[in-house]
């Protein structure tokens, strides 16, 4: 948790959007200067429903430090920027006017402002220089935390899809930007959706990853760790210039110092000035732990690659042959580890540490504490540390992993068949044998699949230990799992898959796709009702023949192509199968629910009175956003199918339904603008009623289609329904909005 003494201060800025956002500066007390600019500027951006108060932790951490920065931040109103393209691209536009107003507030002394963005305001800010009010260059550093990078939380938005597409890709070559995740304990956004790895001009640190931070931080917690926040408050600081026009360093030493405080360091050994070591005690065996005095030294008889761990940050290491008055000191070997005790509960950085050296030694290595209370654990590092699983994937499944520990300190275990992060696992630790002594440490492990990885400390204070093994990093990426131990003492390693924790990531991962699919589903129960008979015979049918046949081209075109956890997308078919069946129950008892309320209106609909609605529909299509409209036919239609019961127009409204989700997020958004903002929307542009044309078409025709039944039960029509059905079936989970951005071409061709 992060402490601070926040002010508000509202700067006035002049925008077409002025009238729903605004800006404040952060100011600390007791350390800012409430009317004077000290610094360099920075800006906040919060995500999803955020708040513009978000930026305390941050802001004033950084106001510890001088030189430090003016953080200013900006009221979203807690806009649910995550399902709407349009806020995001709002927020955007107001955002490159107040960058402009910040930088006229300091006299254009800096030419460029620090970003930080939070969620979706890191999408935010990778838009505001794909759009024409975007001053050049006032943009060259972008601070992201937990925000969606790779792919959308969810696309219902054909905005998002096309802003995900080609707007946010790829980085401009001037701006560094530097994307934290927080690792498994965010389950908003995904680890592997917060990756730059496709970006050449982006950076991904986890949190579990950075040096002194060590844990997973879930999707708000990110904003206040405070372990992440000194680390965050440091670099921001250290990338500060104020004698450079842009405010900050040259992008090589924005790298650099991202590196620095981000990314676990590298080693290079260096050898340093000549040692007499003749007077040190010698221990004969590799394999040793002892507990030292401050300035003492001890030789320890080993040859070839030594691994060391120790509680001592400075402990001296030297490298010494047959003559040990020519020993040689080695610096630059030491890796920062948690420390792992029997009282460790969590790897969080709470102000010691281990390290942990690995030395090439000639004939002896020497080690020379600094500290009271030191312990020194070595052991040679041979192949017998280095461990391959060479299971299949099967095996894995099937009989799980179990891996002796013989008497290593230091164990590298590789499983090559785990490459898919959509399976959980539980790891076991279990003694080999009696411990007679307290040991020095508690066993340590290290999670690792690609660039994220977790420690977990203090296992085993009883005879058996199990760990929950999570990551979601990019399965695009060729990866695999490696599990490091630290062991004090011999002991079993075991991989087992931890089905119920498995079905609920799969079941996160499936999200997006059930939704499409539901889609899919409710077209082919639509296209069998329109052959003949009932709704129940046409869905009954559909989940005897239809959906076992899609299910076999989707995982065909899965292996084919070999792609992904094509085996998700097959159970996904099915799962959605058992939804719309749900959904088909819901309707029922809604019309129900509207032939009780409707039963004293005369309300005698014939397809010739359908002109109605339409005209009312075009009518509204510049006052209210495509999404008012189509929720509000749906409604309408399920009025009319309540009071006419018919087998087409029943499938009619079970496909309207699938489309909900599509059009009810920008129903929310429009209410809350409106009612609780009292912020009025203003005439909705051309391109904006064009995004959203292929859904109000789909239901201004479908709703008229009983009129003309004999074209919906032609082979044109089911030539067209088929088409539909396998195109998102097979690509409706990556591009659910096709027509969309066709419409979208055609119309910037028009006018171009």
């Amino acid at each position: 948790m992060s402490y601070s003494r926040p002010s508000f201060r509202r700067f006035p800025v002049t925008s077409r959007l002025s009238n729903k956002y605004e800006i404040y500066l952060y100011r600390e007390g007791g350390v800012d200067d409430p009317n004077k600019l000290k610094g360099v500027p920075a800006l906040f951006i919060p995500g999803h429903a955020g708040s513009y108060k978000q930026v305390r932790s941050i802001a004033g951490e950084t106001a510890q430090y001088q030189p430090s920065l003016d953080f200013f931040t900006v009221d979203l109103n807690e806009e649910f920027s995550a399902i709407s393209g349009r806020l995001l691209l709002d927020q955007a536009e107001y955002l490159n006017d107040v960058v402009q107003h910040i930088l006229a507030l300091y006299q254009h002394r800096f030419s460029s402002v620090v970003i930080v963005g939070h969620s979706m305001g890191g999408i935010v800010a990778r838009l505001m220089p794909t759009l024409a009010n975007y001053q050049p260059h006032s943009i060259n550093i972008i601070l992201t935390l937990a925000s969606p990078h790779a792919k959308a939380p969810i696309v219902l938005d054909p905005k998002i899809a096309r802003i995900y597409q080609s707007s946010i890709h790829p980085i401009a070559s001037n701006i560094t930007i530097m994307s934290l995740a927080g690792g498994t304990s965010d389950s908003i956004v995904n680890s592997d959706a917060a990756s730059l790895a496709s970006d050449p001009g982006g950076l991904t640190a986890f949190t579990t990853s950075i040096p002194q931070v060590w844990t997973t931080c879930d999707h708000m917690a990110i904003l206040w760790c405070n372990q992440l926040v000194k680390r965050v408050a440091k670099a921001l600081v250290e990338i500060m210039d104020k004698n450079n026009i842009s405010g900050t360093r040259p992008f090589d030493d924005r790298i650099q110092i991202f590196q620095k405080y981000f990314a676990p360091p590298s080693t290079t050994p260096v050898l340093k000035e000549y040692v007499n070591a003749q007077e040190a005690s010698i221990v004969n065996d590799s394999r040793t732990a002892i507990a030292m005095d401050m300035k003492q030294m001890k030789l320890i008889r080993s040859k070839g690659l030594v691994g060391v761990l120790t509680n001592d940050e400075d402990l001296q290491l030297l490298t010494c042959g047959n003559d040990q008055r020519e020993c040689r000191r080695i610096t630059n070997t030491a890796v920062r580890l948690p420390t792992s005790t029997l009282t460790d509960t969590h790897s969080s950085f709470h102000g010691s540490s281990f390290w942990f050296h690995q030395v090439d030694a000639e004939q002896y290595l020497g080690v020379q504490s600094t500290q009271k209370d030191t312990f020194v654990v070595t052991d040679t590092i041979d192949d017998a540390s280095s461990i391959t699983v060479q299971y299949s994937m099967w095996d894995v499944i099937m009989q799980g992993v179990s891996v002796p520990i013989f008497d290593k300190l230091y164990s590298s275990i590789s499983i090559p068949a785990i490459r898919q992060p959509l399976l959980a696992y539980k790891l076991t630790l279990t003694f080999a044998g009696k411990c007679d002594t307290q040991p020095l440490f508690a066993p340590l492990v290290q999670q690792i699949f690609g660039d994220e990885s977790k420690f977990h400390v203090g296992l085993i204070g009883k005879e058996r230990s199990v760990i929950d093994i999570n990551f979601y990093a990019d399965p695009v990426m060729d990866h695999s799992l490696e599990i490091r131990v630290w062991a004090p003492y011999p002991m079993h390693v075991g991989l087992a898959v931890d089905w119920y924790g498995s079905i609920g990531k799969c079941i996160l991962r499936a999200g997006p796709a059930v939704v499409v699919y539901i889609f899919v589903i409710t077209l082919m129960v639509l296209q069998q009702t329109l052959q003949g008979g009932s709704l129940v015979n046409g869905l009954t049918r559909t989940l005897k023949i239809d959906v076992p046949s899609i299910v076999a081209v989707v995982s065909l075109h899965g292996l084919l192509s070999q792609r992904d956890a094509w085996w998700l997308h097959a159970a996904s078919l099915f799962l959605a199968a058992g939804i719309t069946c749900l959904l088909w129950a819901v309707l029922r008892l809604l019309q129900a629910v509207f032939r009780v309320l409707l039963w004293p209106v005369p309300l005698q609909y014939q397809s010739s009175m359908m002109w109605v609605p339409s005209a009312m529909a075009l009518g509204l299509i510049r006052v209210l956003p495509v999404p008012v409209i189509v929720v509000g036919l749906y409604i309408f239609w399920l009025g009319v199918t309540a009071r006419h019961q018919d087998p087409i127009r029943e499938a009619i409204l079970l496909f309207l339904t699938s489309l909900m989700p599509y059009n009810v997020p920008g129903l929310i958004v429009y209410i809350r603008d409106v009612m609780q903002l009292g912020w009025q929307t203003p005439s909705w542009s051309m391109i904006d009623v064009l995004d959203d044309l292929p859904a109000l078409a789909a239901v201004l025709l479908l709703i008229a289609m009983d009129r003309y039944s004999s074209f919906l039960k032609s082979r044109y029509f089911s030539y067209l329904t088929t088409a539909m059905i396998i195109y998102y079936a097979i690509y409706g989970d990556r591009d659910p909005f096709p027509l969309h951005r066709l419409v979208h071409h055609y119309w910037l061709l028009t006018v171009s």
